[in-house]
């Protein structure tokens, strides 16, 4: 039977001339110095974190409890309680932690830029990292990850290098020829291995009207022919019709010709005068 803690005295009436004389009765006061309770007095002893067989914590605290009371019968005897608390013990992850292998150099990531062919870097660094995760299934093993870094790892420059190739004036259509306009025609060629127009070519126009003068493209007009004007008797008037013809193969009216008079006796004489007739009764 467990102790409860309380004290019983049992007291007797010794009185002969009482009426209860010889009988008892008992008196209960609570001591727990002299009638200790045998109920279990668990003390927290410890606490840790539960973990499996491969140290791998699951997120449970297990506590650990004594009985110290010496009356209880299972005094000196342990037990443990187990409860949830990832804060105390976070529940470890099997997730594979990558970090930089440092017994394993990195180098740059290289590619072939077209159309030359050329082989240079990509601006990629490759690095060799391993999983460092006790609890990850791939701890201990390596993979390559390819990060940026353009310090490391510089890109070629990729934007044209046009070098001159030749340079001659600038032709053009004009009337029924060609002519220079003022401009001169510059061929370039990209000479620059990691661009993407690397080896093909491009005119362009520069202003040189000093090397390249501008074609004469006003009419040239060229005697052709002439004669002489008439009235309507067939007599020379005096004026003289000159036609004229644009020789300029360039000029917008080559070919066409003009006319015009100008009064020339040396060219076109006047007819002689016609002899006055005698009046009447006079003799010549």
């Amino acid at each position: 039977m467990a102790n409860t803690g309380y004290l019983i005295y049992v007291y007797q009436d010794i009185n002969r001339n009482s009426p209860t004389y010889g009988q008892t009765k008992e008196e209960k006061q609570y001591d727990t110095e002299f009638c200790g309770l045998d109920t279990p007095n668990w003390v927290e002893t410890g606490r840790y974190c539960e973990m499996e067989s491969d140290g791998f914590q699951t997120g449970y605290i297990i506590i650990e409890y004594t009985d110290e009371n010496p009356d209880s019968s299972t005094y000196g005897q342990t037990k443990e309680e187990r409860s949830v608390d990832n804060v105390t013990c976070p529940v470890s992850s099997r997730d594979p932690e990558w970090i930089v292998d440092i017994d394993s150099p990195a180098y740059c990531e290289t590619k072939t830029y077209e159309p030359s062919g050329a082989i240079g870097n990509s601006g990629m660094q490759v690095v060799t990292v391993v999983d460092s995760n006790q609890y990850s299934p791939t701890c201990g093993t390596t993979q390559q990850q390819k990060v940026e870094n353009l310090v490391a790892c510089p890109v070629p420059d990729t934007n044209p290098n046009w070098v001159e190739e030749s340079r001659s004036c600038h032709i053009i259509k004009a009337g029924n020829g060609i002519m220079f306009d003022g401009r001169m025609d510059v061929i370039q060629r990209d000479k620059n291995e990691y661009s993407s127009s690397w080896d093909t070519t491009r005119t362009i126009q520069e202003s040189d009207a000093a090397n390249c003068p501008p074609s004469d493209t006003s009419p040239e007009w060229q005697y052709d022919s002439s004669y002489c004007e008439t009235d309507s008797e067939g007599k020379n008037t005096g004026y003289a019709v000159i036609t004229e013809k644009d020789v300029n193969p360039l000029s917008d009216t080559f070919g066409s010709t003009q006319t015009s008079t100008r009064y020339d006796t040396s060219l076109c004489p006047l007819p002689p005068p016609e002899p006055e007739e005698p009046e009447e009764g006079e003799t010549t």
